[in-house]
């Protein structure tokens, strides 16, 4: 009778075991899931960062370059229309 007693709780503790095993294992997964939403989440925010970086730069450069140009028509210089360069 004791015997089988103890063979019962052992069953449980076993059983007990298991499952926390595998919820341990289910939160492990759910956590390394997250990690790797949270690191593709930064790596799309860095490129979109270096892309409107990129842009913010391009128009800098035009707009420079158009002030140039229409400072050259004022001081009556027309050599940055020419071809000939």
């Amino acid at each position: 009778m004791l015997t089988k007693i103890l063979s019962a709780l052992a069953f449980v503790v076993g059983l007990f075991g298991f499952y926390e095993r595998n919820r341990a294992s289910r939160s492990d997964a759910k956590a390394k899931r997250q990690t790797r939403r949270a690191e593709s989440a930064l790596a799309e925010s860095a490129t979109y960062n270096r892309v409107d970086k990129l842009q913010q730069s391009v128009k800098q450069k035009q707009k420079q370059e158009q002030l140039d140009v229409e400072q050259s028509l004022k001081d009556g210089r027309r050599d940055q229309l020419d071809n000939n360069g």
